[in-house]
């Protein structure tokens, strides 16, 4: 089985977890935005208890997408993980929050250029690792917000920003 493949399993089995856990708040975001990576795509859950809040977080990133003769391989990383962290609200439902935790990394970066008679080409290299997240969102009272993200890890650490819109009891 492919290593993200048990990424998504994980996921699936936080993302039950964390559900499960009766919260005072609880939220569903998604967002699409960029970074060290590329184009990515991230989603979250989390659910909130008092200060503190349980998130189970997956992130897709792509980079050197091309079209026609591609000499560079398509590089790609997935992730999926939990966090805890602590949050501000206000009573309108504007949120402040930070969050660190652990996660599952997946993916394919460019190695070492390979020679060929017409096309210049290059390996792909496949890794996987245990990553440390990290993670801050902004929201105002509407359902429109900003969420920094980061992931450290021993093959290809990076990180980046979402435009994010979020669905749920936040208030």
């Amino acid at each position: 089985m492919r290593p993200f493949t048990h990424a998504v399993a994980v996921f699936l089995t936080i993302f039950t977890a964390v559900g499960s856990v009766k919260a005072e708040r609880y939220w569903f975001s998604a967002g699409l935005g960029g970074g060290s990576a590329g184009f990515t795509v991230g989603t979250d859950y989390s659910s909130r208890f008092g200060p503190g809040f349980l998130s189970c977080r997956a992130t897709a990133s792509w980079k050197n997408i091309e079209i026609g003769f591609g000499s560079k391989p398509r590089e790609n990383v997935y992730e999926a993980g939990l966090l805890y962290g602590l949050a501000t609200t206000d009573y309108q439902g504007s949120v402040a929050s930070f969050s660190i935790g652990v996660g599952i990394v997946d993916g394919v970066k460019q190695g070492k250029s390979i020679p060929t008679l017409w096309v210049k080409t290059y390996e792909e290299i496949r890794y996987s690792a245990v990553g440390l997240l990290l993670q801050s969102q902004l929201y105002t009272s509407g359902a429109v917000g900003l969420t920094l993200f980061g992931n450290i890890n021993s093959e290809n650490s990076f990180g980046g920003a979402l435009l994010s819109f979020r669905f749920g009891r936040y208030k």
